[in-house]
């Protein structure tokens, strides 16, 4: 007689779980050797459409953010307009609870809405030890609103002052760039600042968490197959050829594509428009020294800082550019997704590039107007100085 062992309570809440015995667990199983996906939890047997009903996801919409950090209107009420008149257009992410492991043939991610044993408050909605409900990514790339004229720049004219100058989030505008002026990460992280307390530009556990919320819906890391390739197919040129943001404001919170060609128009997810493509966006809180070391903040951002508040995630990136095939993972990092190898393609893996350099470097994420495939919501560009600019890269 062959002897049978059951399992014991804590295997049998997980095999509970793992089918579906939770109504607020939502998870997915990534097998690195067959590059399938599996959804788990209550996403069980699900399609992408499930996620519309359910919390963090259907709790991301677009909003009206005044200076002071208070929400004048949501998508959808008569007084939401998003051409700067009465706040900037952002996109509230409510709080959420994560959870990774490591398994045999890849990795299983967790979400969830509520606190729960073993799980972990996302970064992102630390503010360095303090945590809150919300955080909000901005709907749009940046332009730059000239306090001395009181005007938005709506066609990047590289006038900004950047001691009193604000970044902004509207419809209609040319995404600011480095075209002639020294729109640096620092100088992007001045103009945010100078909005008030509060605002800063896109950092790495809010891009983390986007990411991630991403990877659980949509079960894929194929950002550009699941939406559209964004603003990603277009000739280089020799100015700053980004699209004007506002094509997708007809979608609001809904995911989804602009009319008109795969690769010339932008693309949205859950209202953030352009996470890739169009313009490379700065990224802060993510400092890479010399050479190859990642070093991440939840808050207080300064280029080039390695001590403090900026912790050592415990292992070197690849030093060779390439698509992303495997993702950093260690006991003080397992929320994000910086490569550990770049051995895949545009069509396996993360589906995306990374571009690395030597020297202490800065963090840029999406792609720009002409990368192609290389360009997705996974695609980290290492490559750039504190000090760099380029007609390519803007901020949010």
């Amino acid at each position: 007689m062959q002897e049978i062992t059951l399992p014991n309570a804590e295997q049998l809440e997980r095999i509970i779980t793992l089918m579906g015995g939770d109504d607020d667990l939502f998870g997915v199983e990534w097998n690195k050797k067959t590059q399938e996906f599996t959804r788990t939890g209550a996403a069980r047997g699900k399609d992408r459409s499930f996620f519309d009903t359910v919390y963090p996801w259907v709790g991301m919409r677009r909003c009206i953010l005044n200076d002071d950090g208070d929400v004048v209107s949501y998508y959808g009420d008569p007084n939401y307009v998003e051409d700067g008149s009465i706040g900037q257009v952002m996109v509230q992410i409510p709080r959420f609870y994560y959870k990774t492991e490591v398994i045999p043939y890849g990795y299983r991610w967790w979400v969830s809405p509520t606190s729960r044993p073993g799980f972990k408050l996302h970064p992102a909605f630390l503010d360095g030890s303090k945590e809150v409900a919300y955080v909000y990514m901005s709907a749009y790339e940046g332009c730059i609103y000239d306090n001395t004229a009181k005007a938005y720049l709506l066609n990047d004219e590289q006038t900004a002052d950047f001691s009193i100058d604000k970044l902004s989030s509207i419809a209609g505008a040319k995404p600011a760039s480095g075209l002639t002026q020294a729109l640096t990460i620092v100088n992007s992280r001045k103009l945010a600042n100078n909005r008030g307390e509060g605002w800063g530009i896109q950092d790495f556990t809010t891009s983390s968490a986007i990411q991630l919320l991403f990877l659980i819906e949509y079960a894929t890391f194929d950002t550009q197959g699941a939406i559209g390739n964004g603003v990603t197919n277009m000739p280089s040129g020799d100015e700053n050829h980004a699209v004007p943001t506002g094509q997708t404001a007809h979608l609001g919170n809904v995911s989804g594509m602009a009319d008109g060609t795969n690769g010339e128009v932008s693309v949205s997810y859950r209202g953030i428009e352009n996470f890739w493509g169009n313009i490379w966006k700065w990224v802060d809180g993510l400092n890479i020294k010399a050479d190859h070391l990642p070093y991440v903040a939840t808050g207080d951002y300064v280029s080039n800082k390695y001590d403090d508040n900026y912790e050592y995630l415990g292992e070197k990136l690849p030093s060779e550019n390439g698509y992303v095939s495997d993702i950093l993972f260690t006991p003080n990092f397992d929320y994000g997704f910086l490569p550990s190898e770049v051995k895949g393609g545009s069509n396996s893996g993360l589906y995306d590039y990374h571009y690395q350099s030597t020297g202490n470097r800065v963090a840029r994420l999406g792609g720009r107007w002409r990368d192609g495939l290389r360009a997705g919501g996974f695609c980290w560009y290492l490559n750039c100085s504190a000090g760099d600019r380029a007609r390519g890269i803007g901020a949010r």
